[in-house]
């Protein structure tokens, strides 16, 4: 009997409308210094000149979906089920990874083999390119997950890598979900498995300025993760801190886009949390970190 071997990297990209960027995306899997992966592109029922595109590109590894458009989480789904590889990379569909990034993810499962959930640091493109002073490499094993995304996303959905095993028994990306699908996933994980293998090299370029990312919209709030957060439910403080933040950037995105009504929704849900809320809602008036970087996420 032939030993059926699979890749060692599934790379899952759901894309839908990225003609501008999908070919320097998909280049920059091709580029990887560790090339034990398949790459499985997930055609979200674009309507411009991505299929075609995609279909210029001739190589073994590339497999392509194409499916009605269902959103991002559907088309992360279908593309991790088709998938066959020992670890789940994803990345959208307009970001870059730099040559080295499997290389070092696969450093990180090497050195920390209990961890399941593996990421490194990331450049924004609304942050200004500086010459910086080269910072050693830091490897680390982090289970304070919380703490680490109170107020910049510590993990994102082109920078983390994640176990297959990982999304048995229904761990998948919620499809009700068209704001925050990634947090809600992140923090369904990182209850269940804590730790994270993580790397402070910035290896990803995420693409903020993207035309149809969906980041940039204005959610509507029954599609947003925190509109299902109980606060009086969550027992862990650094945790209740954390979604008050969450719920505080959401009111301050209605606020900026005048949309009241949903900002009165969200604070007679939780009114026992009205006085903290609001003052982080002021806070992320004056300084915010989203603001610099992922701003609606």
């Amino acid at each position: 009997m032939t030993e059926v071997i699979t890749p060692y990297f599934s790379v899952i990209i759901p894309i839908y409308n990225k003609e501008s960027e999908i070919l320097d995306t998909i280049n920059s899997v091709l580029s990887q210094t560790f090339s034990d992966f398949e790459m499985v592109v997930i055609n979200d029922g674009s309507t411009d000149n991505s299929l075609r595109m995609i279909d210029s590109i001739k190589d073994p590894r590339l497999t392509i979906i194409s499916k009605k458009n269902g959103g991002v989480s559907s088309a992360r789904n279908i593309g991790i089920l088709n998938s066959r590889g020992s670890y789940i990379a994803l990345l959208d569909g307009d970001d870059i990874w730099l040559p080295d990034y499997l290389q070092e993810i696969k450093q990180l499962i090497d050195k920390f083999p209990d961890c399941r959930i593996f990421c490194t640091n990331y450049i924004v493109s609304l942050e200004k390119f500086k010459n910086h002073i080269q910072q050693p490499v830091i490897h680390s094993c982090e289970n304070n997950y919380f703490e680490l995304a109170m107020y910049v996303p510590f993990l994102t959905a082109s920078s983390i890598v994640i176990k297959r095993d990982c999304f048995d028994n229904g761990m998948d990306f919620n499809e009700n979900l068209s704001h925050g699908e990634d947090l809600d996933l992140w923090v369904r994980l990182i209850k269940k498995y804590s730790y994270i293998g993580y790397s402070n090299r910035q290896l990803v370029y995420y693409n903020h300025s993207a035309n149809s990312r969906e980041s940039r919209r204005i959610p509507q709030l029954q599609n947003h993760f925190v509109n299902f957060v109980q606060l009086d439910l969550i027992a862990n403080k650094i945790e209740k801190k954390y979604y008050i933040n969450q719920i505080s950037l959401l009111c301050w995105l209605y606020l900026k886009n005048l949309k009241l009504r949903y900002i009165s929704s969200i604070l007679s849900h939780n009114i026992k949390y009205f006085l903290p809320i609001v003052l982080k809602i002021f806070s992320n008036t004056v300084f915010n970190p989203y603001k610099k970087l992922i701003k609606n996420k």
